[in-house]
């Protein structure tokens, strides 16, 4: 339905009518986004602030102006801008507000209430827009509760606040604000996970349920209609039930369920008939291919810390009522990045690659990963290159002594901190991993985080906050002990790296002589390039190619399974082996 640039549309929605969808997609090479509209019947695209040198933002929808949207234009990111009401069926822009301070809007309906969040020394604050045009202080979040903290939305009546907020408690809590005196309560926490997703009432703007996630998504109603809604649908599908989105008066729910050895199936569900119909799969061609399940599990790592985890087989693997596997096999650890993301439950296409290959996949959410709340996110703090690394140790070496892997066939494979985390870990403990495939990783970690940029106020001050600051003589040190290029000498076993030509963050050039100093030491190293890659994979050729590369270079690892790669896999990709004779016809 949609085209756009690299990296591709951002922040989308239906139209008013239904008959179109509204989304930000990037302005190719400024750096900037536009709001576009797409309209379904014709396929007719139009950018809605065709400005040279604006950053667009979407903001809110109109009641009094039905299928009218307001938007934010400004010239920098971090600018409030000045707000538009525009029209999308005939690109007609109104200015309603003039403003230029530092900041971004939150709104509601007809922007009312309108609030704007300002960032303060690695925190932020909230002030909303009273009658006589002055800003009111509502709020403050401080840095260790800025990870965790969001305004998700509004009441209708523009009397309230909803947050998902880490303050006052150990995980991430529901609560209501008061935008007339800032008072708030706690309507919902869960004492051992975060508070993930929140839906509301789309008529009230009032929360109706709200899910956590520890190794499974778990809903929890907060009114009897919608507890009768999640009852009837506990029994529709298997997997984990995901609400995606619903019609305006509530009525029909776009409903999904994931399970872990088939790709998420999708339902319309009625909740005033209950009944719900079956609308499709995101990936069908997955139905005539073989798959795994994939199982949670829980590590313990050596300091005693509980990590949730994900296992998946080789489907030649015969399993006993303990969970054992009949044979053991090689293990891929893979890495997530972030580190503040983390792995779910589901349909993991990784996952079902490595398996169908041979090898035993794992995914561990180490310290660092968000979901299980602020001290465990706040256990990575200073510590990338240490604990962080030492549970990804740990997670590998639980499959070796739970009899599921190899000891003499483990590798790990992830990109940005996954991949820094995967050198890291063959840098620590060099004796138990065989390779890894590491993409986008940033091996210098002073230069990594010296290139966040100041102009974006929220990364540039949790970066610095959180894993080390390079204007210190003390973060310098520390950034420098855990960065891979301090540690080549300890680093044994294959090493696969990749990483683009356009990555503002880690220059090709700094992977290169990352890779001559393991090469200078006889480590077998194999280094490929994407010119027109940045922080990671955009186009699906270079994703394609990539993992051709990764499977010929694991399997020449870990003896594993190799599908002969053809031209076709490689075809339209800007691939480029620089050493190591990886694969390529």
């Amino acid at each position: 339905m949609t085209r756009a640039p690299l990296p591709g549309i951002s922040d989308y929605d239906w139209h008013d009518s239904s008959a179109g969808i509204v989304y930000l997609a990037p302005v190719p090479q400024t750096g900037n986004w536009h709001v576009h509209v797409t309209w379904l019947a014709d396929g007719q695209t139009r950018d809605l602030t065709p400005i040279d040198g604006v950053h667009a933002r979407l903001l809110a929808r109109s009641a009094a102006h039905p299928g009218n949207l307001y938007v934010a234009l400004s010239d920098d990111e971090v600018v409030t801008g000045d707000v538009y009401r525009v029209d999308p069926e005939t690109g007609a822009r109104l200015l309603v507000r003039e403003e230029d301070s530092e900041g971004s809007y939150l709104a509601g309906t007809d922007l009312t209430p309108l609030v704007v969040q300002r960032f303060v020394a690695g925190g932020f604050s909230w002030a909303v827009l009273d009658a006589d045009a002055s800003w009111r202080d509502i709020g403050h979040v401080g840095p260790e509760d800025a990870l965790g903290t969001v305004l998700d939305g509004f009441s209708a009546d523009g009397a309230y606040a909803f947050l998902r907020d880490s303050r006052g408690g150990e995980t991430i809590g529901l609560v209501r604000l008061s935008l007339a005196d800032a008072g708030s309560e706690v309507l919902a926490r869960d004492p051992d996970a975060d508070i993930a997703r929140i839906i509301y009432d789309p008529r009230s703007g009032v929360p109706i349920a709200y899910a956590v996630e520890d190794s499974r998504r778990r809903w929890t109603a907060l009114t009897a209609d919608a507890a009768l809604a999640l009852e009837r649908l506990a029994l529709l599908a298997p997997g984990d039930l995901d609400i995606l989105d619903q019609s305006s008066d509530g009525r029909y729910w776009l409903i999904a369920f994931d399970s872990s050895d088939a790709p998420p199936a999708y339902f319309l569900y009625d909740r005033n008939s209950r009944a719900a119909s079956p609308i499709g799969l995101t990936r069908p061609v997955w139905t005539d291919l073989p798959t795994v399940a994939q199982r949670p599990v829980t590590i313990l790592n050596r300091d005693g810390t509980k990590l949730v985890g994900y296992l998946s087989l080789p489907p030649e693997r015969k399993i006993d009522d303990t969970g054992k596997p009949d044979k053991l096999s090689p293990l891929v650890l893979v890495v997530h990045g972030g580190p503040w993301d983390r792995d779910r439950f589901g349909f993991a296409p990784v996952h079902q690659w490595l398996a169908s290959r041979g090898y035993a996949v794992l995914s561990v959410n180490y310290r660092g990963s968000i979901g299980f709340g602020k001290s465990f996110v706040a256990a990575a703090d200073g510590a990338w290159g240490t604990a962080v690394v030492d549970d990804l140790i740990d997670a590998a070496r639980w499959a070796v002594k739970q009899k599921i892997a190899k000891e003499d066939r483990l590798a790990l494979l992830g990109g940005a901190f996954g991949g820094y985390g995967a050198l890291m870990a063959m840098a620590r403990a060099a004796d138990s991993f065989a390779c890894a495939v590491s993409l986008a990783p940033p091996v210098d970690l002073i230069d990594f985080v010296k290139r966040i940029p100041a102009s974006t106020p929220p990364l540039y001050h949790l970066f610095r906050a959180r894993v080390g600051d390079p204007a210190t003589a003390r973060g310098r040190t520390m950034l420098s002990a855990q960065s891979p290029r301090a540690q080549v000498a300890a680093i044994g076993g294959a090493v696969l790296l990749a990483g683009g030509g356009r990555d503002p963050l880690v220059p090709l050039a700094s992977l290169t002589a990352f890779a001559d100093r393991l090469a200078a030491r006889q480590v077998d190293i194999a280094e490929i390039h994407f010119p027109d890659e940045g922080h990671g994979l955009a186009r699906n050729a270079n994703t394609r190619a990539f993992f051709a590369a990764a499977e010929v270079f694991l399997g020449r690892c870990l003896d594993g399974r190799v599908e002969p790669v053809t031209a076709d896999d490689i075809a339209g990709t800007s691939l480029a082996v620089k050493r190591g004779g990886v694969l390529m016809p």
